[in-house]
């Protein structure tokens, strides 16, 4: 009968193949106008980016920057290089309101895409950061009716799956971060649940009292749960069929 321990040998040898395939591929990029030079050529934007204050989105020109530039260098990008993207997301690109909801402040390209756009940087590569001086950190609050006066809102944390806001209210209202709108999304105020609702047809909104609030946002979609079950009962099933094996190798 068939060995299934000669299955994972199998797998391992076409791993490896593939590996050495890979490498040597990359060792070509380092001629003219391979990626691998065109990537280090363009390290100094990205070294621009990170020392700018605020939170923030870039976006990129992608004949110019043919690469997910954001999570190479762990820059919130907007757009890249996609399988997928949220259709509430994709309605609204190209919109005049899309770099306000979502804090696109700087793009990376040879010339600018709006007049309003400003050189703030330019890269040995021939590429420029523009920046867009209109556009404010992608967090804001909203009043119905309007609040006689300001509240204060402060990013006190931000990983890719979590943030943590500090909103002190001068009336009730609702507290808009620019991220998508999407299940899953845990929210608390205060250490207390609270329901997100979509604002502008695409971001979150949380509605709060007035005073002064902590509001913890954390990505914990049930799909990660039903995920990590079936992983689990996919490494049992494999122990058990690796257990079986070798028990009629030595019955």
């Amino acid at each position: 009968m068939p060995r299934l321990r000669h299955v994972g040998w199998l797998a391992l040898a076409l791993a490896l193949a593939e590996s050495v395939n890979a490498a040597a591929h990359l060792g070509r990029l380092d001629r003219p106008g391979g990626y691998w030079k065109l990537i280090r050529d363009q390290e100094d934007v990205a070294e621009f980016l990170r020392r700018q204050p605020g939170w923030f989105r870039v976006e990129v020109n992608e004949d110019d920057v043919p690469y997910n530039f954001g999570d190479l260098y762990g820059i919130e990008h907007f757009g890249s290089f996609v399988s997928s993207m949220p259709e509430n997301v994709f309605h609204v690109v190209g919109h005049a309101e899309t770099p306000r909801l979502f804090g696109i402040r700087y793009r990376v390209a040879r010339g600018p895409a709006t007049p309003a756009e400003r050189v703030v940087f330019q890269s040995r590569s021939g590429l420029k950061v523009f920046r867009n001086p209109d556009i404010a950190d992608p967090l804001w609050s909203v009043h119905d009716p309007p609040c006689g006066a300001p509240d204060r809102l402060r990013v006190e944390s931000r990983t890719p799956g979590a943030m943590i806001v500090e909103a002190d209210m001068a009336c009730p209202g609702l507290v808009v971060t620019g991220d998508p709108y999407a299940n899953g999304w845990r929210i608390l105020v205060d250490s207390r649940k609270a329901r997100t609702r979509e604002f502008a047809g695409v971001v979150r909104a949380v509605p709060v009292e007035a005073g002064l609030h902590r509001i913890e946002y954390k990505y914990r979609p049930g799909t990660v749960y039903w995920g990590a079950a079936l992983s689990a009962l996919g490494f049992a099933l494999a122990a058990a069929v690796w257990r079986l094996d070798r028990g009629v190798l030595h019955g």
